[in-house]
């Protein structure tokens, strides 16, 4: 294996050449410019600009009335459940207290909700099937804490 010397170094009139530039089988060869490309490489692609980035709004986003009209078909079918499992109520009282005591749920786990999805706009069957687990749990969490308090 053969060293060159340094790009553009040549010996000075009262320098000594080093001893390998003088060995047996010393070829001195030119060297390539710096910046050149390789014999046979392909050439380098041209800078492509990235485009700039949008100004204005961003892209479509979740709503809160649509997380509220996600959280409220678990209200429904809870209705639903209990009438087809009690039966019709009493009395229209009766009936008016079931209705209200979906409405802080219902409007808390839709809050959850639109914390969860307001980034991006996600898809209604999603935000249904979402909305549906988290009003389930509020309610959950509203009964068991009803109960330990009895």
């Amino acid at each position: 294996m053969s060293q060159s010397p340094p790009p553009g170094w040549r010996p000075g009139p009262d320098e000594e050449r080093p001893s390998w530039m003088g060995a047996p089988g010393y070829q001195p060869h030119q060297e390539l410019p710096p910046h050149a490309p390789m014999p046979g490489a392909p050439p380098y692609p041209a800078g492509i600009e990235p485009d700039p980035a949008p100004v204005g709004r961003p892209g479509p986003r979740t709503s809160y009335p649509l997380a509220l009209g996600a959280t409220s078909i678990g209200a429904a079918l809870q209705l639903v459940i209990l009438l087809a499992l009690a039966g019709p109520p009493p009395s229209s009282a009766a009936f008016g207290a079931v209705v209200g005591s979906t409405v802080v749920p219902t409007a808390l786990g839709s809050l959850v909700l639109w914390l969860i999805a307001r980034k991006r706009a996600w898809p209604f069957w999603l935000l249904a099937i979402v909305g549906v687990v988290i009003y389930f749990a509020i309610r959950l969490l509203a009964t068991a804490s009803r109960l330990g308090a009895a």
